[in-house]
């Protein structure tokens, strides 16, 4: 069969050069069993005039779609032109978001199959029963509409052994990672914690399994064989669950003698002395430290299961290294509870923590398969069809507005006790310098937003709606 991959981009267009690694593991399943092309976009005039063309002259009997949250409404969009272009093509749509509302994929974006859950093993199945033209229905793991109704076989069981899954391929996304000079590798899929406002666990599980330690430097070497790359980011929300492993990944990097800096988000427990010192002799130049909050009364209203305390040592011993490694950290505002008085503890929290980069904080999204938003659900402040009504992600504005949200967010995001780190050194350092020229301009944001209004009637509503007081989630 011939089938054609695609990643999208989202609301935002973008010309970073970032990318999804989902649709590498799904080309290197199916790969040595169909005819694969993939493809990613991170701009959408880009794909817009390009996509035609690709699917005129590949012909592709399968298209799989990448589809989240914030690109749903170009993946609904793309979707219609592939079936006007080649109605006879069958297009299947996973992914995160997919998988939690996979009966607006069927009947509203008209989507033929959905793949609910993890993918390897269940699109090559379907790619096979397509090609055979057995009936859908043995494939586990699938929804489609029967009939006018939507069927959904029995979930398929996650895969144990991730070591057991092929390589994946990253040639569709070689021009991004050579102009990044940066190669991105995931080694566990699950989280052993659910969160209030994450989906991590609804998606993939709580119970973690992880590549075996020669697996995940495997990839390593393979990104430094394929690619001219200088830096690796490890995608694992949490590298470090567990200190053995994170020193025996260090030790197998230095004993085959890797010449490469990585990066990479952790939890701050558990953490050792030891485990740090060895992740920098390594070649670790960044931690991203997951805090999300300094009020103790956030982090038990979002079940984070960290400490302040463990928060602090943390930062403590990842500072001892700060020569040659930078630390940051993840905070959000605007969870249930959030207050003057919380966000007030977490900038005085954050001023006492040792750390080279101040905190990247945003304000809390509300999506699918999240304990946030089943409970928005049951509380009738949101519901189920908005998700194909509107394309944006609404934020979390049932106790507090956006603008003050967003005021909040600043106030975190200026806070934390910062040392000096040289910034051509910085593993981010291309990074920083883009968002540097984003805070300069900041003073004249809102005569940019007025500039958009003369332009975009949508972008209008979006930006009135910001300023519209709490009590409501609006899209």
């Amino acid at each position: 069969m011939r089938v054609m991959l695609l990643s999208l981009p989202g609301i935002e267009e973008s010309d970073r050069n970032l990318f999804p690694l989902s649709i590498g593991y799904l080309a290197g399943a199916i790969k040595e069993h169909h005819h694969v092309e993939a493809y990613h976009f991170n701009n959408m005039k880009q794909a817009r005039n390009d996509l035609p063309s690709k699917v005129d002259s590949f012909m592709p009997q399968i298209v799989g779609l990448s589809c989240t949250t914030f690109n749903r409404g170009f993946v609904k969009e793309t979707i219609k032109m592939i079936k006007d272009l080649r109605p006879e093509v069958t297009v299947v749509v996973g992914g995160v978001h997919a998988s939690f509302c996979s009966d607006q994929m069927l009947r509203q974006y008209m989507a033929d199959v959905v793949v609910i859950g993890e993918g390897e093993h269940t699109f090559l199945e379907l790619c096979n029963f397509l090609e055979e033209r057995k009936p859908l229905k043995s494939v586990n793991g699938i929804a489609y509409l029967e009939n006018g109704e939507v069927a959904s076989t029995p979930p398929r069981a996650v895969v144990g052994n991730l070591d057991d899954l092929p390589m994946p391929d990253y040639s569709y996304a070689k021009p991004f990672i050579e102009s990044a000079q940066m190669g991105f590798l995931i080694t566990s899929r699950g989280c052993p914690v659910r969160c209030t406002f994450c989906s991590t666990s609804s998606f993939w599980g709580q119970n973690v399994r992880m590549n075996s330690v020669s697996r995940v430097v495997d990839e390593m070497e393979m990104l430094l064989s394929d690619f001219n790359i200088k830096r690796i980011f490890f995608h694992d929300d949490t590298f470090n669950l567990g200190i053995s492993r994170v020193i025996n990944i260090c030790n197998e990097i230095i004993n085959r003698k890797l010449e490469i800096e990585w990066a990479c988000s952790c939890r701050v427990a558990p953490v050792s002395e030891e485990m740090i010192a060895g992740m920098v002799e390594a070649g670790c130049r960044h931690i991203c430290w997951g805090v999300e909050s300094g009020s103790e009364e956030i982090l038990k209203t979002i079940d984070k299961k960290i400490t302040l305390n463990q928060i602090r040592r943390a930062f403590e011993l990842a500072s001892k290294f700060s020569g040659l490694m930078s630390s940051g950290s993840f905070t959000m505002v605007g969870n249930p509870g959030e207050s003057v008085k919380t966000v007030r503890e977490t900038v005085d929290f954050m001023n006492t923590l040792p750390m080279t980069d101040s905190p990247s904080t945003s304000v809390l999204y509300v999506l699918p398969g999240t304990l946030l938003y089943e409970d928005l659900l049951k509380k009738g402040y949101i519901k189920s069809d908005h998700w194909f009504k509107y394309d944006t992600v609404p934020f979390y504005t049932v106790e507090n507005s956006y603008r003050t949200l967003d005021r909040w967010a600043q106030m975190v995001h200026s806070s934390g006790k910062i040392s000096g780190f040289d910034r051509e050194k910085h593993f981010w350092h291309n990074n920083l310098d883009a968002a540097d020229v984003a805070h300069d301009v900041k003073a004249y944001s809102f005569l940019k937003k007025i500039i958009r209004l003369t332009a975009k009637p949508k972008t209008m509503m979006s930006v009135c709606k910001s300023y519209l007081p709490a009590g409501k989630i609006r899209f």
